[in-house]
This record gives C-alpha cells, sequence and structure tokens, in this order.
C-alpha cells in the first residue's frame, strides 16, 4: 500500500478530531476545544480549498472546553454545507464552506445522557444518533429546510457507529437488550434490526463500499449485510506493523476503492475490500495531533494540529 504524500502549510485547529467534506472540493476541520495554545484559538475551525490546496482559518463556534465542542464522528458533509454537533447533541452548526458563515440549529434539549453524538447523513436529513440512549435519541435535520424532528427508538440503550448508502443511516447498538445493526428511516425515525452482533463492538463512523457497510474498532473492520442476510465479517490488522484504528474513527471510502482509517502511532491504515487485506503505511513527516482521513477530490486528506505554534 504504498502512499505518496506531500505536507502543506496550511492553517488547521490544534485539534481537528472530526472533518467534514462539503462538495468533494471542501474539508472542514472543527476543533476540540482545550487548554492548550496553538495558532488557532477555541471556537475556530479551517476549510481546506482541494482544488487550490489552501485553508482558512475562522471563528464563531463556541468556546466552552466542556463539553467538548465537535468530538470526533460528529460532523458530515451535506447539501453544500458541513453540518457539526456539539456534545450532548443539543445545538449543531451548519457550515458554509465557501464564507465561513455559521449558522445554530438548536435540536432540542435532554437529548445525550453524559455521552456523544454520532453523525451521519441521508435521504436530505443530517442524522444524530445518542451513543448513551434516551428517551429521544434520535435527532433529524432537514438539509433543505433546516427543521428538526425528534424520535425515540423503544428500547434503545447505546449507539457506538454510524454509516450511510444514502437512502439509510445504519447504526450500530443495543436495542430492547439486542446488539447489532439497525437500519434507520431518517424520515420517519423508524428503526429496524438488520444484522448480528458479529465478533466485537464497532465505534466512530463508518462507510458503505460494495453493497456492504464497514464499520471499526481499534483492532477490526466489520462488514456488515445491509440486508440482514449474510452474518457480519471481521477482519483483524493486528498481524500487521503499524498500529490501530483511533478510538472512535472515521472511515474514508477512497476513489482507489480501498477503505481507510488513521492509526494513532502515524500510520494510515487501508484495507481493499475486493482481497480482504490489510496494509500501512507511515505518515511523514511524522506529526502530533492527527486524528482522522477523509477522502476528496481525488486524494486523502490528513490534518493535523502541529505546529502549535
Amino acid at each position: 500500500m504504498p502512499i505518496f504524500g506531500a505536507e502543506l502549510s496550511e492553517v488547521a485547529p490544534k485539534d481537528p478530531v472530526s472533518l467534514a467534506v462539503v462538495d468533494d472540493q471542501y474539508i472542514v476541520a472543527f476543533n476540540r476545544n482545550s487548554s492548550t495554545s496553538g495558532l488557532m484559538p477555541d471556537g475556530a475551525f479551517s476549510v481546506m480549498d482541494t482544488a487550490t490546496e489552501t485553508a482558512r482559518a475562522f471563528s464563531g463556534l463556541s468556546t466552552t472546553q466542556y463539553p467538548t465542542v465537535v468530538p470526533a464522528a460528529a460532523a458530515v458533509g451535506a447539501g453544500g454545507y458541513a453540518w457539526a454537533a456539539i456534545s450532548y447533541g443539543h445545538t449543531v452548526w451548519k457550515v458554509d464552506p465557501v464564507t465561513g458563515g455559521v449558522t445554530t440549529i438548536t435540536t432540542g434539549s435532554g437529548f445525550i445522557n453524559n455521552g456523544a453524538a454520532r453523525v451521519a447523513t441521508a435521504g436530505g436529513y443530517v442524522v444524530l444518533i445518542s451513543t448513551a440512549g434516551s428517551s429521544n435519541g434520535v435527532r433529524t435535520i432537514n438539509v433543505s429546510t433546516n427543521a428538526t424532528a425528534q424520535y425515540s427508538i423503544t428500547g434503545h440503550t447505546f449507539s457506538s457507529a454510524v454509516a450511510s448508502d444514502g437512502t439509510y443511516v445504519y447504526f450500530y447498538g443495543i436495542v430492547s437488550s439486542v446488539a447489532g445493526l439497525y437500519r434507520l428511516d431518517p424520515s420517519t425515525g423508524t428503526a429496524t434490526a438488520v444484522g448480528g452482533r458479529g465478533s466485537g463492538a464497532p465505534d466512530g463512523q463508518g462507510c458503505y463500499v460494495g453493497g456492504s457497510i464497514w464499520m471499526s474498532n481499534t483492532v477490526s473492520l466489520f462488514k456488515f449485510d445491509p440486508t440482514g442476510v449474510a452474518a457480519p465479517v471481521a477482519y483483524n490488522h493486528t498481524a500487521i506493523t503499524g498500529g490501530n484504528y483511533l478510538d472512535p474513527v472515521s472511515l474514508a471510502a477512497h476513489t482507489d476503492g480501498w477503505i481507510y482509517g488513521y492509526g494513532g502511532s502515524g500510520y494510515l491504515i487501508g484495507f481493499n475490500p475486493a482481497t480482504g487485506t490489510f496494509g500501512k503505511e507511515a505518515l511523514s513527516p511524522a506529526r502530533g495531533r492527527r486524528f482522522n482521513v477523509v477522502s476528496c477530490d481525488g486524494k486523502l486528506w490528513v490534518p493535523s494540529g502541529e505546529p502549535l505554534t
């Protein structure tokens, strides 16, 4: 899996944990606020224009350090905008990548019990699913109108990973004490069980490749059949030098047919669904404050918060 890369000296937040790709041109990197000093302060985000390979810095988000502002797996691109959910899911920012303008959308209180939101998009909606369950464990935003809705899934106590096939959002979680993959219709909030548990629980944001839902945990990639016919399959990568996926991680389906994720030891982890094999490549130069990879404009992109000064 040879990777030929170059580092651009463009601005990124000090902790770019959550990324959104908009129109296959813009990458919006949201900051995780902290007491660490850096070139970009709390409440900031950056927009990389992949057509020109230049990035711009913007402010306008909350500077609160607790709860974490825009945690990992909490941002997505849809309808020409980037959408990012604050921890606890009661606020979503809609960001215009061209102007940097921010629209604040309130989804309602009492959403998440000491957890975070996993965010995906499907069927013209941005969907937030509570990681900790709640009486209203699902929130949706209509991409065209900004209208919000709240839904309760009976027995929903836990969710850890989300993915989308463009029509439905799939989440891995526990509903009525049964762990597995569930299909959510964002227009109605109805959840349907479609897959078994498999050998381990995934976390973060998955992807849809080759008719399958793909999700990961630190050591494995999971293949789920969205029709529920085939049993889940787990692929383990620990035999290959290069470390594990970060937790939670966002998987990137790339134009070469591979699925990529960022490894916590500075490696890019790739998986070829056609052969069921992994590859790992050290990123150069070595940097800290890397968290996720995205696919945009035919390239893979991994922002870093370093150097801080």
